[in-house]
């Protein structure tokens, strides 16, 4: 299959980018299954959403627009349901779909396992085959999507049309973005510049916000961008020890305070719904792209620091631990040959080390007896990992105040012995 054509847009907002792709569908010379990417897969949702809108509210050539959001993806029978909705196909005929899922619980299918229904398929068909429409489909699964399997008859002769993407919740592009490209025709991507960056990534948040439907103050898009670029920052770190964390990422933003709750509204359930509605699987895959780090470089450079030593050396700013920090990690930058290095005394002896939430120190040796996180009274999250005590001359007195202790949620201990 030939390489599908890149069109690139200059738009410096989500609506200036929604009106290009509008051009781009109408252009009967383009072919008909159009991808779009974004900037790197950000703002990608957001620019669909607003074509939809656009199409609907609007007239336009197309003689019927279906917008399907299938980002959080449950299975081939919620797309055709979706689509069977979005064409208000008669009662009698959506009743098929409760009956075959009576069918499908007795007999133990579980949800993602369903397929699509032959005769819904045959309804969709005849309903669009008489016109001229677009498919506007948010996918939420890592493969292609044959939307002909639900009925959706992707003719060209009729320039029917497929504008879709793969993205949206926070999910960039990476590796399996050129085995989906293959199956389309074109894909559309944003130039980058700071404005549409900004901009995608504000589109990300709100579109999250959303789905939660957790109301303001305690969930909004400022909260959102913040939690991706912690999530980010951290999923960025180069050392394989950073990747332990990120099964509970959603645990550390309510830790570091990002997230907090009040009244009915529980930090944990506000973490927990934000998990859910945003995609963190490319984490497991790798570190996306260095024009997004150059652009978030600096968003969390004071709350969140991250020092990787090498042959027990820390960093030369070690002695400079920013006011506002509220994470600390120091891990080893390599798996291999790993050797310890030495906290010296007082590295978080400051007038503001009190404000430190989360402290993760890995391949780290200080006095067991008087560790150098003891003034750190706000800890909430305190991991030790294969840490080695080193005796110490200075012995903690009996009515010393163990304040880094009284408001710890967790304590997370791994192979770390008093031996040397």
């Amino acid at each position: 299959m030939p390489a599908p054509e890149e069109i690139k847009i200059h738009a410096k907002n989500i609506d200036a980018a929604a009106r290009e792709i509008i051009g781009i569908l109408e252009d009967t010379s383009i072919g008909n299954v159009i991808f779009v990417r974004g900037w790197r897969g950000f703002g990608a949702s957001a620019a669909l959403k607003a074509v939809a809108q656009r199409l609907k509210s609007s007239k336009s050539t197309f003689g019927r627009v279906v917008h399907v959001d299938c980002s959080l993806w449950k299975s081939m029978r919620a797309l055709q349901k979706a689509v069977a909705d979005e064409l208000e196909l008669p009662p009698s005929v959506m009743a098929i779909f409760d009956r075959q899922d009576e069918e499908d619980d007795f007999s133990g299918i579980d949800e993602g396992s369903r397929g699509v229904i032959p005769d819904i398929r045959t309804e969709i068909f005849r309903k669009l085959a008489i016109s001229k429409f677009v498919v506007i489909f948010h996918n939420g699964i890592d493969k292609y999507i044959d939307l002909y399997e639900c009925g959706v008859p992707v003719i060209p002769i009729l320039n029917n049309k497929v504008l879709w993407t793969w993205h949206g919740r926070f999910r960039p592009d990476f590796c399996l973005e050129y085995t989906m490209e293959q199956h389309t025709d074109v894909v559309v991507n944003y130039s980058h510049n700071d404005w549409i960056c900004g901009k995608a990534l504000l589109e990300e948040a709100k579109e999250v916000v959303t789905y939660m439907g957790i109301p303001e103050p305690y969930m909004n898009q400022v909260i959102v961008e913040k939690c991706f670029q912690y999530i980010y920052a951290l999923g960025s770190g180069r050392s394989p020890y950073f990747g332990e964390w990120r099964n509970h990422a959603s645990n550390y933003l309510v830790y570091d305070g990002i997230i907090q709750g009040q009244g009915d509204t529980s930090a944990w359930g506000a973490a927990d719904a934000l998990q859910r509605n945003m995609h963190l699987d490319w984490l497991f895959l790798m570190s996306i792209g260095d024009d997004i780090r150059r652009h978030l470089q600096c968003r969390l450079h004071d709350r969140l620091v991250l020092w990787e030593h090498k042959d027990d050396v820390l960093p030369d700013e070690t002695g400079l631990l920013h006011s506002e920090a509220t994470t600390f990690f120091i891990v080893p930058a390599n798996r291999y040959g790993t050797r310890m290095t030495t906290l010296r005394e007082g590295i978080f002896q400051h007038s503001h080390s009190s404000k430190l939430r989360v402290l993760h120190l890995s391949w780290c040796g200080f006095s067991f007896e008087s560790p150098p996180f003891l003034c750190c009274s706000q800890l909430r999250f305190l991991q030790l990992n294969e840490c080695r005590n080193i005796p110490s001359n200075k012995h903690p007195s009996h009515n010393e105040d163990l304040s880094c202790f009284q408001k710890l949620w967790v304590l997370h201990l791994r192979e770390s012995r008093v031996g040397a």
